[in-house]
């Protein structure tokens, strides 16, 4: 699921996604590797801020925020990564580092609401 919203562009983004490991065993580390790699092949330069464990529902995982510098200026990130028993889980907040605080406040409540089955 995607959430978009904003005033003006860039706009305010959400997502939450998962996919079925199909019997593979993604980790953390190596989605944030494939993601990171994919960002600078945009020709974005990307420089993470922080990193920790954090747990959504139940499923504990790692959380990075980055700081994406491209020819239109700058975004900020959130970007969690979990791995479930049968799915990988990936949720983002990406917006303007003049929205990003008050956007994140609202991400916070997002990820407080998931529950897994």
């Amino acid at each position: 699921m995607s959430l978009v919203s904003a005033k003006a562009p860039p706009a305010t983004l959400m997502r939450l996604l998962f996919v079925d490991k199909a019997g593979g065993k993604p980790t953390p580390e190596g989605e944030f590797k494939k993601f990171e790699a994919g960002i600078k092949g945009t020709g974005a330069a990307v420089k993470q801020t922080a990193s920790r464990t954090l747990k959504v529902g139940a499923l504990s995982g790692v959380e990075r925020s980055y700081t994406l510098t491209h020819p239109k200026g700058q975004l900020k990130m959130r970007v969690w990564y979990g791995v479930g028993a049968k799915n990988l889980y990936s949720f983002q907040l990406t917006d303007t580092p003049a929205r990003f605080a008050a956007a994140s406040g609202t991400f916070d409540k997002v990820l407080a609401s998931v529950k897994f089955k």
